[in-house]
C-alpha cells in the first residue's frame, strides 16, 4: 500500500518528538575522564533500542577485532559501493515519486475546487433558464432569454402562418413558365391562369411553385360553357389521408348564385405525417466488445440495444457503419433519458399526496425528475408493455416541462399525444403533492358528404343551411355621396333585389357581411357590418345604414335612401373613422408607464407632476429674509458670507444659476423654523464662459409694525472671478410715511393752501 503524505508527515511528527539531534550532543574539551560513548542497546519488550553507556574499556577489544576485519571490510568495499551507489539512486527515485504524489495530491484538490465551482455555476445557470422559459410574444415571434444581460432576446422565428393565397395571375400557361425564374415567387406560393375566356381549357388552372418549376394543381374553371358568366367559388370539404397517400384537389358543382353565376367548391385531401416510432430495446449486453462480436452489422436490428452489467444502461444505435452511444435511460432524472413510471397516468382525481408520490416512486424520485428536467437536456419517455407485442420494453416519447425551487416545492407538467392527449399536472407545496390529470379527443375530419358540420360534444353534427345570412355584393363599398341611383341600384343587383334586401332586414334578426369572392381566391374574406334599417309599409321608401369594419382598423360608414318614388336611391357621403385599441391611448386608469416625445403628446398625471417638481429649486434657510431686506453694499469676503448665508454654500447659488439658465426653473426659499416660503419666479441670470455668474431681482415685503409699510428692494448678488464678489441690496422707494407722489403745475402748487405731509408734489411747468 502506498503510503499517503499524511503517513510522511505523522512518521516526521514521532521522529522530531522521540529523538535527540546530533547538534544537540555537547562538545568535549578534552579526552581526559571520558568514560563511554553513546550507544544503543536493545531492550526487553520493545522494539526501539535505548541509548546507554559504554565504557571505553568494553570498546577496546570490538576496535582491536574491527582493526582486524578492516582489510578484509576494505576488500568488500569497491563491490559495495556499487550497491550503495544503487540504494542511493532507488532512494531518491522514492523521494521524487512521493514529491510526486504530493503534487498530484494538492493538484486533485484543486480540480475537485474547480469542479465544485463548475457545479455551482452549472446549478445556477439550470435555475436561470428554468425560471426563465422562451415563450412566444403577442407579437407572434419567439422570445429567449439571455443569461449574459439578463433580459429577454426577441429572435428571427415567427410563428404566425400566412392565410393561403395567389401570388400573382397570369394571362397565360406561356407566359407562367417564362417567369419561373421570378424571385418574388417562391417555394409554396400558389398563382393562377386567368386568360379571360371562360371556353378556354387552361383558364383558371391554379399551380404551386415546387422545385423550382410550376406544378399544376387544378383546374378551377369547373365545366365549359357559362359564357359570360363568372364562376364563384368557395372551400369545400378537407379530408385527411392516411399517411403515405398523394394529396388531392377536387372541385364539385355547388349551383348557381342569385345572379346566374356558376358556383364551385374546392376540396382537398392531405395525408397525415407518419407516426414515429417508439422506443425499443433490441437486445442486452454485458459490453460494448460482446454487442460489437454479437451482431457486427446492426443495420437490420429496429431498435436500440442495452450495454451494461446493472441499470442504468448504456444505449446504442447503429450509427454511420458503427455502433453509437445514444446515452443511458433511468428513472428518477440520472442520465439524459427520464422514464416517467407507467402508474402516473392512472392517477385517479382522487389520489392523496402519498398516492402521488409512489406513482413516482416517491418523494425523492419525483424530486430527482423535476430536477433531472430543469438542470439536464434530457428526453422524457413514458413505459408501457403492450398485450400483444413480443417487445421486451416500449417507451412512449411525451413532452414534459418541470420546476424546481427545493426538495418540497417543484412542479411537473407532461403531455402524451398519441390518438388522444393525456395531460397531467403535479404541483408540489410545502411537501405537499396535488394532481389534475385530463384525456383530450383528437378532432378528426368531418364527413366528406358534401354538407356542412360543426362540433358539438366532441363530434360532428349537420348544421343545417341558415337563410338568416345575407352576403352583401362588395362592389357597395365603391359607392361614394356622388354615385347616381342607376349605379346603385346595380352595385346591389337591380331595384327588385334592394327592395327585397329592405323588406327581409326589416322583417327578420339577420346576420350581414360583405364577401370579397374573387376569381382564383381559394377562400372568402368575410366583413362583418352593423345595420340599421327602415323600410315603409308601401314598400316604395326606406333608408338603410351599415358600418363596415376591415382588417386596417378602420370603420366605414354608408348610408342609402331609397326616395318615396320607390324607384330613385342616393347615396350619403361616406365616412371613413379610425378606430384605436385601448393599448394604443392613455386611459384615466392606466398604470403603465408613459414619456411624451412630441409637443402634443398627451402626458400622464406623474409625468406632469414629476416635472412641476423638477421645475422648483428649494433652498432651506432661516436667514435670508433679514439679508433681502436690509439696504447693503457688500463685495468680497462681506458678500460671500451673504451668499453663504441666503444659499447655505457658494455651489448652491451657482447651481441654481445653472438650473435657471438651462431649465427656467422657480427659486423658493424655505423658512422651516416659521414654516415660512418665498417663491421668487421673475428674476434675471446671468453666466459667461470664465464661469461668472450674477442674480438679480425684486423683492417685495411688508412691515407689519406700528405703521404699517410695503417696501420694494432690489437684490444683486454676484461672483466674478475677476471682480470677487457682491451682494446688493437697495431700496427702490425709502421714506418713513411718504404714501403719494403727484404732478403739479407751478401755477397749480402755488394755489395749494395747505400741502399734504405724506405727499411728494412734482412741479413742472
Amino acid at each position: 500500500m502506498a503510503w499517503t503524505e499524511q503517513d510522511y508527515q505523522e512518521i516526521v511528527a514521532r521522529l522530531m518528538a522521540e529523538s535527540i539531534g546530533v547538534n544537540e550532543v555537547p562538545d568535549a574539551g578534552s579526552t581526559d575522564d571520558i568514560s563511554s560513548l553513546p550507544a544503543y542497546q536493545p531492550a526487553n519488550g520493545t522494539e526501539v533500542p535505548t541509548v546507554v553507556k559504554a565504557s571505553l574499556e568494553l570498546l577496546v577489544a570490538p576496535a582491536l577485532d574491527a582493526a582486524d576485519k578492516a582489510n578484509e571490510a576494505a576488500d568488500k568495499a569497491e563491490s559495495n559501493a556499487t550497491a550503495a551507489q544503487t540504494a542511493a539512486n532507488t532512494a531518491n527515485e522514492k523521494a521524487e515519486l512521493a514529491a510526486q504524489a504530493a503534487s498530484d495530491v494538492n493538484a486533485a484538490k484543486e480540480g475537485a475546487e474547480t469542479a465544485a465551482q463548475s457545479a455551482n455555476t452549472a446549478a445556477s445557470n439550470a435555475n436561470d433558464t428554468a425560471e426563465h422559459p422562451t415563450y412566444i410574444g403577442q407579437d407572434h415571434y419567439v422570445y429567449k432569454w439571455n443569461k449574459t444581460a439578463q433580459a429577454y432576446d426577441k429572435t428571427d422565428i415567427y410563428t404566425k402562418g400566412d392565410a393561403f393565397s395567389i401570388k400573382k395571375v397570369y394571362a397565360s400557361v406561356a407566359n407562367m413558365e417564362a417567369d419561373k425564374n421570378n424571385p418574388d415567387i417562391t417555394e409554396g406560393d400558389f398563382v393562377l391562369v386567368n386568360t379571360g375566356d371562360v371556353e378556354d381549357p387552361d383558364n383558371a388552372k391554379l399551380y404551386v411553385k415546387a422545385d423550382g418549376d410550376f406544378e399544376f394543381l387544378v383546374d378551377m374553371s369547373g365545366a365549359i360553357g357559362f359564357t359570360g358568366k363568372t364562376p364563384q367559388f368557395s372551400m369545400g370539404t378537407v379530408t385527411t389521408l392516411e399517411a403515405g397517400a398523394s394529396a388531392t384537389a377536387t372541385v364539385s358543382s355547388d349551383g348557381t348564385d342569385e345572379g346566374g353565376n356558376p358556383k364551385y367548391k374546392l376540396n382537398f385531401a392531405i395525408p397525415r405525417g407518419n407516426p414515429g416510432a417508439p422506443f425499443r430495446v433490441a437486445g442486452e449486453y454485458t459490453t460494448l466488445e460482446a454487442l460489437k462480436s454479437a451482431v457486427p452489422d446492426g443495420s437490420a436490428v429496429d431498435g436500440f440495444m442495452a450495454v451494461g452489467t446493472e441499470a442504468p444502461y448504456d444505449y446504442y444505435a447503429w450509427v454511420n457503419g458503427d455502433w453509437a452511444n445514444q446515452g443511458k435511460i433511468a428513472g428518477g432524472g440520472s442520465g439524459n433519458v427520464v422514464v416517467i413510471p407507467a402508474a402516473a397516468m392512472s392517477l385517479s382525481d382522487q389520489a392523496t399526496s402519498d398516492e402521488i408520490f409512489n406513482a413516482f416512486g416517491g418523494k425523492d424520485a419525483f424530486m430527482d425528475i423535476c430536477q433531472s428536467i430543469v438542470n439536464k437536456d434530457t428526453v422524457c419517455v413514458v413505459a408501457d408493455i403492450p398485450e400483444e407485442s413480443g417487445m421486451k420494453l416500449v417507451y412512449i416519447p411525451v413532452m414534459a416541462v418541470a420546476t424546481y425551487t427545493d426538495a418540497n416545492n417543484a412542479n411537473f407538467m407532461m403531455a402524451i399525444i398519441t390518438e388522444t392527449t393525456f395531460q397531467l399536472i403535479v404541483t408540489v407545496t410545502d411537501g405537499i403533492a396535488t394532481q389534475s390529470s385530463q384525456v383530450l379527443n383528437h378532432i378528426y375530419e368531418a364527413p366528406s358528404d358534401g354538407n356542412v358540420y360543426g362540433r358539438k360534444n366532441k363530434d360532428w353534427v349537420k348544421v343545417p343551411e341558415n337563410s338568416n345570412v345575407i352576403i352583401l355584393p362588395k362592389e357597395i363599398l365603391d359607392l361614394t355621396g356622388s354615385s347616381s341611383s342607376e349605379e346603385i341600384l346595380a352595385a346591389f343587383g337591380g331595384i327588385d333585389k334592394y327592395k327585397d334586401l329592405l323588406e327581409k332586414l326589416s322583417t327578420n334578426n339577420c346576420l350581414v357581411q360583405i364577401g370579397e369572392p374573387s376569381l382564383g381566391s381559394l377562400r372568402h374574406i368575410y366583413t362583418l357590418v352593423e345595420y340599421a334599417v327602415n323600410f315603409a309599409s308601401n314598400k316604395q321608401s326606406g333608408t338603410l345604414s351599415l358600418n363596415i369594419y376591415n382588417e386596417e382598423q378602420q370603420l366605414r360608414r354608408l348610408h342609402f335612401y331609397l326616395e318615396n318614388n320607390g324607384t330613385t336611391a342616393r347615396c350619403g357621403e361616406a365616412s371613413t373613422f379610425q378606430l384605436v385599441r385601448d393599448t394604443d391611448v392613455l386611459t384615466k386608469t392606466n398604470t403603465s408607464s408613459f414619456t411624451p416625445t412630441q409637443p402634443y403628446h398627451p402626458a400622464t398625471k406623474k409625468y406632469v407632476d414629476d416635472s412641476i417638481k423638477e421645475s422648483l429649486y428649494y433652498v432651506n434657510n432661516d436667514k435670508f429674509l433679514s439679508y433681502f431686506i436690509t439696504p447693503a453694499y457688500r463685495i468680497d469676503s462681506d458678500a460671500e458670507d451673504s451668499i453663504i448665508m441666503c444659499f447655505n454654500t457658494i455651489d448652491n447659488f451657482k447651481a441654481f444659476v445653472d438650473k435657471a439658465i438651462d431649465a427656467g426653473v422657480t427659486l423658493v426659499f424655505i423658512n422651516n423654523n416659521l414654516n415660512e416660503k418665498i417663491y421668487i419666479r421673475d428674476y434675471h441670470v446671468y453666466r459667461s464662459n470664465n464661469n461668472n455668474r450674477e442674480l438679480s431681482f425684486i423683492f417685495n415685503y411688508s412691515n407689519n409694525g406700528e405703521s404699517f409699510q410695503f417696501i420694494t428692494t432690489r437684490v444683486f448678488i454676484s461672483y466674478n472671478a475677476s471682480y470677487g464678489y457682491k451682494f446688493v441690496v437697495k431700496n427702490l422707494i425709502s421714506s418713513d410715511n411718504l404714501t403719494t407722489i403727484t404732478k403739479k403745475t407751478a401755477a397749480e402748487y402755488e394755489a395749494i393752501g395747505s400741502k399734504d405731509a405724506n405727499t411728494a408734489y412734482c412741479v413742472t411747468d
